[in-house]
């Protein structure tokens, strides 16, 4: 699952929101005290199986409870939180954040519409926080902070 405070970008508008964010809008359609007319991302970036970034379509945001986050940070700078079975592109394929170390290799996108590699820099806990399960269209993976990293759809809350 991912932290509330991950930030997704609109793969089409560019316009980004927080899950938790996108998640009281799908639940309320309040946006900050406002109404919405559709919300701020609808596309988002994902792996396609030959592995190039596609836009595909945000489905679901689902609340999941609260739960023990990991905040990963790579060299370049990008962060992202998530609980330690949230799966993260690595060259040996998808590999739970409990089981990567600072110095691991993850997928990150490139500012255009590629990805790169690059090195773990930081890894720490961060305590609970309120977790989001997603779907997507089409694929099982997404551009999250902008890391690759593999869909987890919650079976219940924590």
């Amino acid at each position: 699952m991912l932290a509330g405070d991950v930030r997704l970008a609109d793969a089409i508008t560019g316009r980004s929101a927080t899950l938790l964010e996108l998640a009281d809008v799908s639940d309320f359609n309040a946006w900050r005290g406002g109404t919405l007319v559709a919300s701020p991302v609808t596309a988002v970036q994902s792996l396609d199986p030959r592995g190039r970034l596609v836009s595909a379509g945000l489905g679901a945001i689902v609340r999941a409870g609260t739960g023990p986050v990991l905040r990963v940070m790579s060299r370049t700078g990008p962060w992202v939180a998530a609980t330690g079975a949230h799966a993260f592109l690595t060259p040996h394929g998808y590999r739970p954040l409990a089981d990567l170390a600072p110095g691991c290799e993850v997928a990150l996108q490139w500012t255009g519409s590629d990805i790169f590699w690059d090195r773990i820099a930081v890894l720490e806990e961060v305590g609970e926080k309120e977790v989001f399960g997603l779907t997507v269209d089409r694929y099982d993976n997404l551009v999250a902070g902008g890391f690759v990293v593999r869909l987890i759809r919650p079976r219940r809350p924590f």
